[in-house]
């Protein structure tokens, strides 16, 4: 059974990730490889993505989230909590955001701050 770490509720979202995989001792073609991605849900804390390669659980990754509705890109560092095959050769992984001053965390939390809100609010 899956221990539950959420924070907070997530709501059902695609964006464009693009990730920029870290260097690796057993990979070295990883190397400043960047990937494209969609995300599935997202939350203020986290979110969830389905990408065409497999990234490592406790890895720190530089990403960029397009926002569509936010007009926008942040620019984040996001640790791999979790990953998992997926449908049709895909991967699937769960994402921390963490702070760091050389983001745009603080505009995330704040732009992300009221998602549940703001999604009971359009489903009335």
């Amino acid at each position: 059974m899956a221990n539950e770490q959420r924070r907070g509720n997530r709501v059902p979202r695609v964006e464009r990730v693009l990730v920029q995989m870290a260097a690796s001792s057993y990979d070295h073609l990883l190397s400043g490889e960047t990937v494209s991605a969609r995300t599935r849900d997202i939350s203020q804390q986290g979110f969830r993505a389905i990408l065409d390669q497999e990234v490592a659980v406790g890895t720190v990754l530089q990403i960029c989230i397009s926002v569509t509705d936010h007009q926008r890109r942040y620019l984040l560092s996001a640790e791999v909590c979790w990953c998992s095959p997926s449908d049709g050769g895909s991967t699937c992984a769960g994402f921390r955001i963490l702070p760091s001053e050389d983001s745009d965390y603080e505009g995330w939390m704040n732009a992300f701050s009221g998602i549940d809100q703001g999604r009971a609010r359009r489903s009335h």
